[in-house]
This record gives C-alpha cells, structure tokens and sequence, in this order.
C-alpha cells in the first residue's frame, strides 16, 4: 500500500551505483509530495522520442508496464506519442477510483519543450460527472467509464489551456512549502543516512523505510507551522536513524489512497520516561539500615528505635539516617 521500500530496494539494486544516491531522492521527494501537495512539478528528459528519467536512465515507460494497469499503460501510450509535438500539452484526467485505489480526482499536463519533458499534477474538486461533461466539451467524446477515461489523455494546443484549467474547482495548498522545500528536507536525510548507514543504505530495505518515514515526519511536522526550518537537529537524525518506530497509516493525493509509514519514539518519549522515573524516586518510600543489625527503617516515619533490635537514634547517633 502506498511507497513499498521492498520493491523500491529491488529497483536501486538494478541501477549503476553511482545514480542509486540521486534517484532514491527523487523517488522519495515525489512520494513525499503526492502527500502533502495538491499541485507539483517534475521534469523528465526527451530521448529517442522516449520520456526519460535523467537521474536513473530508465524509460517511464518501462516504469508504467511493472505497474501492471492496463489503463495507465494505455495513457501513457498517448501521452509519449502526443509529446512528439512541442506545440501541444497531453492531458490525462486522473478519475477518482477506489479499484486503483486513485483517493481523489487529478489532471496530469505533460508538456516538451526541446529536449525536457514536464509532468504537472493538479488535484480538484470535481466530482466525475463534472469530469465527463469538461472532458466533452474538450475531446468531443463521451467517457463514461473513469478506466476509458484515464486511458484516452487528449492533445490540446498549449495557449487553450489556461481556459480549459479555469473549468475545473482546483483545490489550493493549505501549506506553506513547495517541492523544492521537501527535496532539501529529503536530500538532509539521505546525506546523514550515507554518514551513518554507508552509500548502499538504500539496498537495505529499513533503512528505505526509515528515510521515507523520516522525510514524511519532517514534512508533516510543518503543516501547522507559519514558517519551516529546513535545517533538522542532530538529536532528530539519530531519531531518524536509530529510534524505535511503530506503524501507521496516512492517506496520500498520489496513486495510492494511503501510504504505512514509521512514527519514530523519539528522545521525547525517553525525557519523559527519565521524568517519571525522578518524580517516582521522590514519593517512593525509602528506608536506611539500622547500623547495629541492618534491620531496614523506614524513613521520614519519626522512628528513633530500631524495631529489631532497639538501638536509639541517641545511642547510633550521626551513623543513623
């Protein structure tokens, strides 16, 4: 369900391993953003009329057929071949779908310009019937079914979007960061990872998981925030690296309705326990042994005769506590 740090090592193992560093951050930077951004970017290179990705040097559309849905593999048979013109933007409308587990309704653009290829989603609002009626209105056909329309993107010439986007309710960013923001934050995480873990980190599929959890953590953490830090503190790495996580699930904008990651116990939760453990030794009752029989006394009591053998306090004198 959602980011899969067993598949995703899988992948890393089969790339030159000086590009696993560079393609893991942009893996992660993307996942971590179909999380938490409505409307984000990202380019891709123009290669023997084939969209590319630069970092890995993997086809997307190798990408897509490992998917194994028949829908995206058939879009993306559109989108490449719309891309052989510079004049036009692809459009791919993203239907909500609970059989492909798609959370909410989106439009992909994909646009070239020479030899850089630019994908941009946008999540809305609209409900599928409003989906119908625009995609109608642009294409001419009818799509009833969110699987054919998901598979049939259309072509359209680039100075008629900005009116065709002006019919759609796109939802706003609630948050106050971009993709660039989560890329640094990313990008932070994975250096320390490499210090701590080594270069191959990423072939581990913890580690994986734990850098991906790390990054939706820090991010999640801003959403409230008027500003973010991007600088991470030493004692959140370590956390990040080596505190105990426990399991949950949050829900995504990307193709996967949710995603599991690791909410990490951090030094917090150690303070506190070192906390409780101070204010515990204050209220336990304590006892101090009677120098002549070690019979334990309790203290703060006002006993001044050992119960045992009845020395006094007066007879002990500053040898008894």
């Amino acid at each position: 369900m959602g980011y899969n740090p067993e598949l995703e090592t899988k992948y890393y193992s089969k790339l030159p391993k000086e590009k696993r560093i560079e393609t893991l951050v942009e893996q992660q930077t993307t996942v971590v953003a179909e999380a938490n951004l409505n409307t984000f970017q990202r380019t891709y290179q123009w290669q023997d009329f084939s969209v590319t990705d630069e970092i890995s040097g993997e086809r997307v559309g190798d990408l897509v057929i490992r998917g194994g849905i028949k829908a995206e593999y058939l879009a993306w048979q559109g989108i490449e071949a719309g891309l052989d013109n510079e004049n036009v933007t692809v459009l791919n409308f993203s239907p909500a779908n609970d059989s492909l587990n798609y959370p909410g309704s989106a439009i992909d653009l994909w646009r070239r310009k020479g030899e850089e290829v630019t994908w941009t989603r946008v999540t809305i609002s609209d409900g599928f019937e409003k989906m119908v009626d625009i995609y109608k209105g642009v294409s001419g056909e009818v799509e009833a079914d969110p699987l054919q329309m998901l598979a049939k993107p259309i072509v359209v010439e680039n100075n008629n979007i900005a009116g065709i986007l002006d019919k759609f309710r796109i939802i706003k960013e609630g948050v106050n960061f971009n993709i660039e923001d989560i890329r640094n934050v990313v990008e932070i995480i994975v250096k320390d990872f490499v210090i701590k873990f080594g270069e191959d980190f990423m072939l581990n599929e913890e580690k994986v998981y734990r850098s991906f959890s790390a990054a939706i953590d820090e991010v999640s953490g801003w959403k409230n925030k008027v500003t973010q830090r991007i600088a991470i503190g030493l004692q959140r790495l370590y956390d990040y690296a080596y505190a105990p996580m426990v399991n949950i699930v949050t829900p995504t904008y990307g193709c996967d309705k949710q995603n599991t990651v690791g909410r990490f116990v951090n030094s917090a939760f150690s303070w506190f326990k070192r906390g409780v453990e101070t204010i515990k030794s204050i209220f336990i009752e304590k006892t101090f042994d009677c120098p002549r029989c070690h019979y334990k006394i309790e203290s703060g009591k006002g006993i001044e005769e050992c119960p045992d053998c009845g020395l006094t306090k007066q007879q002990a004198g500053s040898t008894c506590g």
